[in-house]
């Protein structure tokens, strides 16, 4: 009897603290910024994701690109120039994100950028 009621009291416990860690994910578009992004290069497709998880939010965008040429998108400048639209877009509202940039014709790559507290780093 005593076995029962302390696995229902732990089971108990396990549920209510896994109810009390909540990830919310929301997709969404940008239209307006898909418009400008595809001025960089052959636009592939791009990914808007709201993330939610213990009352703060994050933002992660994933823009792919074709390209005849292996420099055209993954150039310095060219990335720059992308994490300054994504800034300008979404800083306002996120402090928080994830920017991955990918070249996925004629081979596949990426580069992954973070920002936090106003500066990006890269992650890979």
């Amino acid at each position: 009897m005593k076995r029962i009621l302390i696995l229902l009291i732990i089971s108990s416990v396990l549920l209510f603290a896994a109810c009390g860690s909540k990830t919310i994910e929301k997709e969404f578009t940008n239209p307006e910024l898909d418009q400008e992004l595809s001025q960089g290069g052959q636009l592939d497709y791009t990914t808007y994701k709201e993330i939610t998880e213990n009352g703060e939010k994050r933002l992660e965008v994933d823009i792919a690109f074709t390209s005849l040429n292996y420099n055209d998108v993954l150039r310095v400048g060219t990335v720059q120039a992308i994490m300054n639209l994504v800034e300008r877009e979404f800083v306002p509202k996120y402090n928080n994100i994830k920017l991955t940039i990918m070249l996925e014709n004629p081979k596949y790559t990426f580069v992954e950028y973070r920002y936090n507290n106003g500066k990006w780093e890269r992650k890979h």
